[in-house]
């Protein structure tokens, strides 16, 4: 891993950057979500770490996931959302925002780089927005349970904590108001007085499987 750059003041603008990756599955249970353990506190959280030279964000989450909890499997393109943390260090804390990538797992390796570190266990949605610390964290998953994730390579809507979750609740509601008030199709004229009537169309509407 890289040294990460320090930013002159620590604030949620110049906060230090990391990736993590969101580990994913579908079980009989419904969804659910790997979470690990810190290394020295032994804290829930999702696995995480700093850039990697000459990796792009998404790539380093995926490596971090396989290191730190043997996950395998497709990541996102694009972030599905950030939290804020302090990591403590000698003699101070950072700011850290850390960009978090869905990763959708489909295997786990029997034995991983920092198995002997870490633990890493699988939870539904509501457990796991309990056992981490991280307020931006939880509300991710708390967005999740209510509008459970696309696949990893569809285009996701970005949110940030509660602010941002309600942000994009808006905009969904803004693409339903755009379609709701398009021009309304011209009516067809009424028949003539005497004409012959249509037959009906008796065909049902086949039901969308979903």
């Amino acid at each position: 891993m890289t040294t990460p750059k320090r930013q002159s003041a620590q604030t949620d603008a110049a906060a230090l950057h990391q990736v993590a990756a969101l580990p994913f599955r579908e079980s009989e249970n419904g969804p659910q979500v790997c979470l690990v353990t810190t290394r020295e506190t032994r804290r829930w959280t999702i696995p995480k770490g700093w850039p990697m030279k000459g990796r792009t964000d998404r790539d380093a989450a995926r490596i971090e996931a396989l290191e730190e909890g043997g996950l395998v499997g497709k990541v996102a393109k694009r972030p599905i959302g950030s939290f804020l943390y302090w990591k403590r260090r000698p003699n101070e804390l950072d700011l850290i925002r850390v960009e978090v990538y869905r990763l959708d797992v489909n295997e786990q390796l029997a034995t991983w780089k920092e198995a002997s570190e870490r633990y890493a266990m699988w939870f539904p949605l509501d457990t796991a927005a309990e056992l981490v610390d991280e307020p931006g964290l939880k509300a991710i998953f708390e967005s999740l349970i209510v509008e459970p994730p696309l696949p990893a390579d569809a285009p996701l809507l970005y949110h940030d904590g509660p602010a941002s979750i309600k942000e994009t609740a808006m905009a969904k509601g803004q693409m339903r108001s755009n379609k709701e008030t398009r021009k309304p199709k011209a009516e067809k004229p009424k028949a003539a007085a005497g004409a012959p009537k249509p037959f009906a169309n008796t065909t049902a509407a086949a039901k969308d499987k979903k």
